[in-house]
């Protein structure tokens, strides 16, 4: 009977354990707020109150972060829960988590290039800041070289527009620098092989030989070499900048030949009575550059500042003594008929220029091999010789630009001699500003335009023979 008594009073002590957990475990049990910001949860709450000042308070610390005539939006409103006291959310929790889903609509400047939106920077200062950045090397580049500045631009078409977009969408000044920065294309090489000519490689990625020319100029087409790097491309960026710049340097005026009759000299020689001296001048050229590589380069201004001395040589007019006519001797058979004495030579005082340049034009696309002079393959000078040889007029090889009368390039006709240094080269000019000449570029006899920047900058003389 006494073990029945203490069963039961562990049983009912275990019962009233039970009851008392229970009991303290529903006081815990508690109403509480969900707290809702742009429909996302910051943060558990007791009283909607209190969490409305916590949400104005964190408020005010966020517009003090954006710009002003920043559009903040956020939208707060709370949910009733039941939850346990350690699962209310303090200010500190609550304010960073409404910095977290807040959409902040801040006033910027889109930089557009071609239409294409590329990022946002927040001020218009930012812009100016940029396109500074961008030009300085540019500009510091054409000062350290000497040269005048007279433009700075974009190739492309650049806009700063104002807008207004989530503040997320903003980049700082650098982040924006390395945007527009950034290399689109890089450099497009060729690494030579021992059979490689300027004129297969441009027909092969379809360009001009005077592209390649300019991309390497420190290649000589003439004596290409196995792996040397020939760049068929530049590296093509977002963003290009365009100068002009304008240079002044010195230049030699080449020496005319001025030729007086002697008639106390034979017909065919000459005497030299007195040596010619160059003069030189002041050449003031505009050049234009894209990212630092010369396009385009014009003479805008020409100051003569010692005048050339021409050369005056004696050419004998002398007629020789007549010569005995031969004595007519009867031939073999009895004929009393003499042997024909030869032709006489031909006039060429009625060869003309056009008759120079018809006849040239019938060697186009002869082969280009270097000493060569006819007649079917040749080097620059043989050409020039082959043809006023085929007239009976005699010119010495690689001594073009001193031969006959020097001509103002801009007075040329056809026929006339037009010369090239650095390195040396001539063709014959057939009006309209081209020349046709053998070229070692393109292997063969074309014509070409004296005035793509290959030819404008390496400008020597011009010579005319018939006059």
């Amino acid at each position: 009977m006494k073990h029945c008594k203490t069963a039961v009073s562990i049983l009912l002590s275990v019962l009233l354990a039970a009851s008392m957990v229970s009991f303290t475990i529903f006081n815990q049990e508690l109403d509480s707020y969900s707290m809702y910001v742009n429909n996302q949860i910051v943060g558990v709450v007791k009283y909607a109150a209190k969490g409305l000042a916590f949400y104005d308070s964190a408020m005010n610390k966020i517009r003090e972060q954006y710009p002003e005539g920043s559009s903040i939006e956020s939208e707060v409103y709370f949910k009733e829960t039941k939850g346990s006291s350690d699962k209310l959310s303090s200010e500190a929790q609550i304010a960073k988590a409404i910095g977290q889903v807040v959409e902040v609509q801040s006033p910027a400047y889109a930089i557009r290039i071609n239409g294409n939106t590329i990022c946002h920077v927040q001020t218009f200062k930012e812009t100016e800041q940029l396109t500074a950045a961008i030009k300085k090397p540019f500009i510091d580049e054409i000062a350290s070289s000497g040269a005048q500045l007279q433009k700075i631009g974009f190739n492309e078409d650049v806009q700063f527009t104002p807008v207004t977009v989530n503040f997320k969408e903003i980049v700082s000044v650098q982040e924006a620098l390395k945007l527009l920065q950034q290399n689109i294309e890089g450099v497009v090489e060729h690494i030579a092989t021992s059979n490689d000519t300027f004129w297969d490689l441009a027909e092969a990625n379809n360009m001009d030989v005077d592209e390649i020319q300019a991309l390497n100029p420190e290649i000589n087409p003439r004596k290409i070499k196995k792996g040397d790097v020939i760049v068929l491309s530049l590296e093509k960026k977002l963003l290009n900048i365009i100068t002009e710049e304008t240079q002044t340097y010195e230049d030699a005026i080449p020496f005319e030949v001025e030729e007086r009759d002697d008639d106390t000299l034979l017909r065919g020689k000459t005497k030299k009575v007195q040596e010619g001296r160059n003069g030189n001048k002041e050449v003031q050229v505009l050049i234009v550059r894209e990212n630092s590589r010369e396009t385009k380069r014009e003479i805008i201004k020409e100051t003569v500042l010692n005048e050339p001395v021409n050369e005056i040589v004696a050419v004998g007019t002398k007629k020789p003594a007549p010569t005995p006519k031969p004595t007519k001797a009867p031939s073999r058979s009895g004929s009393s008929k003499a042997t024909p004495a030869p032709s006489k030579k031909p006039d060429y005082g009625s060869v003309t220029g056009e008759d120079i340049v018809a006849y040239a034009k019938t060697l186009l696309g002869k082969k280009y091999v270097r000493g060569e002079v006819g007649p079917n393959s040749f080097d620059c000078s043989g050409f020039t010789v082959y043809v006023y040889r085929h007239f009976g007029i005699r010119i010495q090889r690689m001594e073009q630009h001193t031969i006959g009368k020097g001509v103002a390039k801009e007075d040329m006709i056809p026929g006339d001699i037009v010369c090239f240094r650095d390195p040396g080269h001539v063709g014959i000019y057939v009006g309209d500003g081209n020349m046709i000449h053998a070229s070692s570029t393109e292997g063969k006899v074309v014509i070409k335009s004296i005035y793509t920047t290959n030819y404008i900058t390496r400008y020597r003389a011009s010579r005319r023979i018939i006059y």
